[in-house]
């Protein structure tokens, strides 16, 4: 039995046995739909991750997996939305006073939104002006999220550094490769590393508002399955009908409209296609499949495995997300991240007994009146400013999209486009070339599709055998 906690410590110890990893196909076929190796697998061949909520017990007659805890959807809270409210900050005081036991500097990351105001306000109430706090600015105005921040900060009373990051994106797209394990495609581990980075020289321990959107419902996708559930009659044809009488592709993503092509487009496929538009919106098994070399499981078959069809609309989705991309995607992107710069990250959003209790309250406490994470916004609207309570979802982004056509476009072409491509080991040259078309997958999220070909070339160039 050879374990670690990353693939880094364990590969040495593989080879100190005679034992040479193998990259497994599965894993790479399941990356280009998801944008990051789904656990428990991962990206080499007979080595597994323990699944969360999970011992691994081995003894002399071999070894098991013993669950000690699930996510259970029901039964459902019975009392009031205002109830449910003060239960929740009750819950949440509790998560964020346990993560606030530490021997070393602590402090918190800061962003404009309401998940690490929540967090920072907690820890505030127990740890005062002494508290550290980190904001990142950026040089994108609609990107940069340092002046409601820094105001909140203001209001909270707590110490709070503002950091300008200086990420040189060929340079720290390098560094992320080496630095993440196994092929791992969210471009915002970028400044994440980088503010691990300067977090470090100040503290040692950070708590972080992760998990806020996945359990409470903060995605517009939340919102749009919340609402498409009263459309059950829309038949699939219907749905596709409608979405294309949209100009396809020419909808800015983040758009409203943009949104309402993804959706039609979502529900005119089966559930387990239409989550996978409506999450990373990559590839499909049928992007894959004629281009792809030797045998493959569909990746919508590992989805399917995750949606859970007693569960209502909402808590299906959320449950699937909880299993796919908050695990294998959001906490591994924070996890190395802090871990690369020997900085401990904490969550205190996804305290398990805090999480139990999300899970019983009714869809429409989470999304309510067409806002997402209503009942997180309307517990904290008395203590925490309308800037942050009313703001729009924003996310740790870079800009992926001019990155992609300005500085890394070179290195895109050079390295994808090479003769000898690593990546030419898994599909054929004629899918790689419409990677490398600007004018192809235009009704998916190309900029992601484009990013998670240059990150595989660039770890599978990167790997030692």
């Amino acid at each position: 039995l050879l374990f670690a906690s990353e693939l880094k410590g364990l590969l040495p110890l593989l080879r100190s046995q005679g034992l040479r990893p193998e990259i497994d196909p599965q894993a790479i076929y399941d990356f280009l739909s998801l944008g990051s190796i789904p656990q428990p697998s991962t990206v080499y061949a007979g080595v597994a991750a323990v699944p969360p909520g999970h011992l691994l017990i081995a003894d002399r007659d071999g070894h098991k997996l013993k669950s000690y805890w699930q996510p259970v959807f029901g039964p459902k809270f019975s009392g009031t939305y205002e109830e449910a409210q003060a239960a929740v900050r009750r819950q949440i005081e509790d998560a964020v006073r346990i993560r606030l036991r530490s021997d070393v500097p602590l402090g918190c990351f800061l962003s404009a939104g309401v998940d690490s105001s929540i967090v920072t306000y907690e820890a505030a109430k127990l740890v005062g002006d002494q508290l550290q706090t980190f904001t990142v600015s950026s040089e994108d105005p609609d990107l940069d999220e340092s002046g409601v921040a820094s105001r909140t900060a203001k209001q909270l009373g707590v110490n709070n550094t503002v950091l300008h990051l200086d990420i040189d994106p060929v340079r720290d797209l390098g560094l992320l490769v080496k630095a993440y394990d196994q092929p791992f495609a969210d471009p915002s581990a970028i400044p994440s590393l980088e503010v691990s980075r300067a977090a470090r020289e100040r503290v040692t321990v950070v708590l972080n508002g992760d998990g806020g959107d996945e359990l409470f419902g903060g995605y517009r996708r939340h919102v749009a399955i919340e609402r498409m559930a009263g459309f059950a009659w829309l038949s699939r044809p219907v749905a596709a009908g409608l979405s294309a009488l949209l100009p396809s592709g020419r909808q800015p993503r983040r758009s409203a409209l943009g949104l309402v092509e993804r959706m039609l487009r979502g529900l005119a496929l089966p559930p387990e296609k239409r989550y996978l538009v409506f999450t990373s919106d990559m590839l499909l098994d049928a992007d894959k499949r004629e281009t792809w070399h030797g045998e493959a499981r569909a990746t919508e078959n590992l989805v399917l495995d995750k949606l859970d069809r007693h569960l209502g609309a909402l808590d299906m989705q959320t449950n699937a997300e909880l299993h796919l991309n908050l695990l294998s995607s959001l906490l591994v992107k924070m996890d190395i991240a802090t871990s690369a710069n020997s900085l401990e990250g904490r969550s205190p959003l996804l305290d398990n007994e805090l999480a139990d209790f999300v899970f019983t309250l009714p869809p429409n406490f989470r999304v309510r009146n067409r806002r997402p994470k209503a009942i997180l916004r309307d517990a904290y609207a008395d203590v925490l400013s309308q800037e942050v309570v009313r703001g729009k979802k924003r996310g740790f982004e870079v800009p992926l999209a001019n990155w992609l056509e300005g500085s890394w476009r070179q290195l895109l072409n050079d390295t994808l486009g090479a003769s000898d491509a690593r990546t030419l080991g898994f599909v054929d040259r004629s899918l790689i070339l419409r990677v490398l078309d600007p004018n192809s997958f235009g009704d998916r999220n190309k900029a992601y599709i484009s990013y998670a070909f240059l990150v595989l070339e660039l770890w599978l160039r990167n790997v030692k055998p």
